[in-house]
């Protein structure tokens, strides 16, 4: 019986590697160095910072005179950046207190609830949200800041130069001239930028961020190689992924994950985000499906996984991943999420699995675990991505009723792994 399986970081994580994104966020190099700056990042007041009583100063004008400060300084005190700060290791750290919020244009308020980092697919959301509610931002800031440095002096500014700041600003309100969670983002989108080293005048903004987010990367690469060495994990990946393919040897391996337990030149096993091998890295990267279908149009272009992958890869790297017919598509440990989306669609689209006499059993394997703040069991979390994942194919590829008819021939089951 051919056999698929499709590995994502819940697989590292069942051997105790320590892989995820929450373990790589607290180690030292990060946890110590960051946590007492993040501790003075107050979102209520990252554009009141000027000497004066924010209750008497209209929003706007809080915004402007927070601009001001941020690109030409106040009183002859600008922002000093900090060679030792990676921006996304500042933004996401800063994330991790961000309250959570409804509507991203609601009014900015402070609640007890923030955001989940745990899960590098959360980590990519971030990042894909943040690019794409800034990218006006973004457009605007260059007409002002790289065109003309008189931003602190508003009536020398010609009319077009007005609008475009007006715009800018509006950009940060809702309807009730409040600021949202939006503007709070993008207004420390700029903030961590510079404090974190972007030279505003000479570089250009996303230029800086793809560079901050490779670093990232290469840096996530020496973590998790020394993460490697401190368990067996060539060994018990092997032997887990044989349990999890039934002891079969008739199988292809799709893996999510940035470590291998195999040979790098087996033509049936492959690493989608790269590996840690010299010549590659760890890739970060966002979705090209949902609003971003003409992501490549974007300016933000080079952060999609397409362009990251293909700028990675080389001509030696062609393999033999999707054989003819398998009988079973096996999930394990993949959170199923749309930065990933593209793959699964086309391995759907790939076996036909939608055709009355397809045969392809998928096949959602998961473990017991510890959850977090006890929302929902491993079991819910499993039948959520699966029932999401295959409806969104189904709506996406015009074909009604799927999940249904995939159920009814019991061609999907969600299947609890026996632990030994």
């Amino acid at each position: 019986m051919k056999k698929l399986l499709i590995i994502g970081n819940g697989f590292d994580l069942h051997l105790k590697l320590r892989s995820s994104f929450s373990n790589f966020f607290e180690y030292e190099r990060y946890g110590k160095s960051n946590s007492t700056y993040y501790s003075s990042i107050s979102e209520s007041n990252r554009y009141e910072n000027n000497g004066q009583n924010p209750s008497t100063i209209p929003v706007r004008k809080q915004i402007k005179m927070y601009t001001e400060y941020m690109f030409n300084g106040f009183d002859g005190e600008q922002i000093k950046p900090f060679d030792q700060f990676n921006f996304w290791i500042l933004y996401l750290g800063y994330i991790k207190n961000f309250p959570e919020f409804d509507n991203i244009n609601d009014s900015f308020e402070k609640n007890s609830t923030t955001k989940s980092l745990d899960n590098w697919s959360d980590v990519e959301y971030q990042i894909q949200l943040l690019l794409s509610i800034s990218e006006e931002a973004i457009t605007n800031y260059k007409k002002i800041i790289y065109d003309t440095q008189k931003y602190r002096d508003g009536d020398t500014y010609d009319g077009y130069t007005k609008t475009i700041i007006e715009t800018y600003e509006t950009s940060l309100l809702n309807e009730l001239g409040k600021i949202t969670y939006k503007g709070v983002l993008i207004i420390n989108l700029f903030h961590l930028a510079l404090v974190s080293g972007w030279d505003l005048y000479n570089e250009d903004l996303y230029e800086y961020l793809y560079s901050e987010l490779t670093k990232l990367e290469i840096e996530f690469q020496k973590y998790l190689l020394d993460e490697t060495k401190n368990i067996d994990y060539k060994n018990k990946a092997s032997k887990f992924c044989s349990k999890l393919v039934d002891n079969s040897s008739d199988y292809n391996l799709i893996n999510f994950n940035y470590t291998s337990f195999y040979k790098l030149d087996d033509s049936t096993k492959v690493n989608i985000h790269s590996t840690l091998e010299e010549n590659g890295h760890p890739i970060i990267g966002i979705s090209s499906t949902g609003q971003d279908e003409d992501i490549f149009k974007k300016p933000y272009f080079k952060f999609s996984k397409t362009y990251r992958i293909m700028s990675l890869s080389r001509s030696s790297d062609v393999k033999e991943i999707l054989p003819d017919n398998v009988d079973e598509i096996i999930f394990y440990g993949q959170s199923l999420s749309d930065a990933d989306y593209l793959y699964f669609e086309s391995i759907f689209n790939h076996y036909k699995i939608y055709e009355k006499n397809s045969n392809v059993k998928l096949i959602f394997k998961y473990s017991n675990f510890e959850v977090k703040n006890n929302k929902i069991t491993p079991e819910q979390s499993q039948v959520l991505s699966a029932y999401r994942l295959i409806n969104k194919f189904a709506e996406r590829n015009g074909h009604k009723n799927l999940l249904t008819n995939q159920l009814m021939f019991r061609k999907v089951c969600i299947d609890l792994l026996e632990e030994e």
